[in-house]
């Protein structure tokens, strides 16, 4: 990849970081206030932009693979990454068939739309018939069937972003000597 080309793609890589980190500031404010819409908000937009970071490293299109496996080695970001792996995938998916699968597998329309409690709170409902579901206590987001520990989650984004800073602070020290 030419240089010009890597440096802004890391930038974009850099900024993607930064709104999953908006994202999770403004879940953990509304958590605390029970905001359930607001709450879901933030935690769809922290999925959605941690997708784009996962689809730049990890390029499901076989053309951009070259480009994803430049991006992890210039920023150390190992193939084991949480956003290189299958937790995350299924979070990639598109929704409205994935919405389908689940109602189909419930077998019936009864489900709680949004739920912040720990798993296990409500004994008399099957833990399948959520269709959001956030344990504030584990940070553990359950939706459509599928779950994604957030705080692993962000852990692993924060690690990108602060060695995108560092690839940066070194290339750009360098283009200008």
């Amino acid at each position: 990849m030419e240089p010009d080309r890597l440096i802004k793609t890391i930038e974009e890589v850099r900024q993607q970081c930064r709104f999953v980190r908006i994202a999770w500031r403004g879940l953990q404010n509304n958590l605390n206030g029970m905001d359930s819409e607001s709450v879901f908000f933030y935690v769809h937009a922290l999925l959605e932009r941690s997708r784009e970071v996962a689809r730049m490293l990890f390029p499901a299109n076989g053309g951009d693979a070259e480009k994803g496996k430049t991006l992890c080695q210039a920023l150390k970001v190992a193939d084991n990454s949480v956003l290189g792996t299958t937790e995350l995938a299924p979070f990639l998916d598109k929704t409205g068939e994935r919405l389908d699968r689940w109602m189909d597998s419930l077998g019936h329309y009864s489900y709680v739309p949004m739920n912040i409690m720990p798993k296990g709170t409500m004994v008399d409902f099957r833990q399948d018939a959520f269709l959001r579901n956030l344990d504030p206590d584990t940070m553990e987001f359950s939706w459509l069937g599928q779950t994604i520990d957030l705080d692993n989650l962000v852990k692993a984004l924060q690690a990108v972003e602060n060695a995108v800073e560092t690839w940066l602070r070194r290339h750009r020290s360098q283009r200008l000597s």
